[in-house]
């Protein structure tokens, strides 16, 4: 099911939704419990903490949308909960709610947010005033069977894909069992890139679209935040597929990550290319390649005639080469392992959260 092919029309957003209040609780007066307090936060599905408190805000199957802190970030709320006052509470108007439908809504409503800023606040006659775009029917009203069929569908693939994943845990891959070799990082790569950006202010920071932009950073997987492209981004772009070294930068100097996107990139980034690298292989290399970054600091920077001559150790086949079979077939095992212990977590929360007898968690 594509987006693409449906004909889309524009709605006030009080036109779709109910818009309900939270209701202020200070920490003073919180009761520690079992019930989901929901904040005006980006992560952690807006829970903010867990509180035993009852009051007006209570709901469920309930689309929070915050106006303060994080404006126009989402979040859906199966469960019971009650919401702080930076946070409102949407219900589908004309429609029986619906967790499909209300995702949907999720992804919509925050194309909006880079519209919101520090100085101009999402406040509550704003959210009711506006406007998104979302599918139609041919008599040009919204569409809410297609838009629960195609959450369903990309929900139904990425289970699918854990599934597919899950399969690499019956492997036996012992990483102590293979012969392991040091190699130039220069013998590895058929060719390598600068980044092309040494000018930060020629980029357009934006908050949804847009490219990456790396940098000299050990976090994030060496993404600094997303740049518009324009004509001046797009002749910086850099195709993904590649294995990123950082090679200056305060306290990141040695640290090495995968980008499988094309992305733009800071001067400080050195990028690797050959025929052998792919999410897994560029990920276990990537790693291997930390264990050497202890040698760089501030004060040591890693040139080129460093990088190229820099040794780190692979498996090796029984000729000798780099087994990037082997690390493939690893780095699979680990995310699938990993994978199942999300899911695994996420299935018995859900049993609990059914069942009422949710438990906080240090996750």
């Amino acid at each position: 099911m594509r987006p693409s092919d449906r004909e889309w029309k524009e709605f006030f957003l009080s036109d779709l939704c109910t818009v309900g209040s939270g209701k202020r609780l200070t920490n003073a007066d919180k009761i520690a419990g079992k019930r989901p307090f929901i904040g005006a936060t980006d992560n952690n599905n807006g829970v903010t903490g867990f509180v035993d408190n009852i009051n007006s805000s209570l709901d469920s199957n309930v689309l929070g949308v915050n106006y303060n802190g994080a404006p126009c970030i989402a979040f859906y709320h199966p469960y019971e909960c009650i919401f702080t006052d930076d946070v409102k509470r949407l219900h589908l108007k004309n429609s029986q709610d619906n967790k499909y439908v209300l995702l949907f809504l999720k992804a919509v409503i925050a194309k909006q947010r880079e519209k919101f800023n520090y100085g101009y606040k999402c406040n509550e006659q704003r959210m009711l005033r506006q406007k998104i775009m979302i599918p139609v029917t041919d008599a040009g009203e919204p569409d809410y069977q297609f838009m629960e069929d195609y959450i369903r569908e990309v929900m139904a693939e990425k289970y699918e894909s854990y599934s597919f994943e899950n399969a690499d845990l019956n492997s036996k891959l012992q990483i102590e069992e293979k012969k392991w070799f040091p190699f130039k990082i220069e013998s590895l790569f058929e060719r390598f890139e600068k980044g092309k950006c040494n000018n930060a202010s020629l980029l357009k920071e934006v908050k949804t679209g847009g490219i990456e932009y790396v940098g000299a950073t050990n976090r994030n997987n060496g993404v600094l935040y997303f740049v518009e492209i324009n004509d001046k981004t797009s002749k910086m772009i850099q195709k993904g597929n590649c294995v990123g070294f950082v090679c200056d930068g305060q306290g990141s100097v040695g640290y090495a990550f995968y980008k499988q996107e094309d992305f733009v990139s800071t001067i400080n980034v050195t990028y690797g290319y050959a025929p052998w690298v792919n999410r897994y292989t560029g990920i276990f290399v990537s790693k291997a390649q930390d264990l050497i970054r202890s040698k760089y600091g501030f004060g040591y920077k890693r040139p080129f005639s460093r990088l190229k001559n820099d040794k780190i150790m692979l498996p090796v086949t029984d000729a000798g080469e780099p087994d990037y079979d082997f690390m493939e077939k690893y780095t699979r095992h680990l995310m699938a392992r990993k994978k199942a212990q999300y899911r695994n977590y996420v299935e018995k929360r859900l049993v609990e959260l059914r069942s009422g007898d949710f438990i906080q968690t240090d996750r």
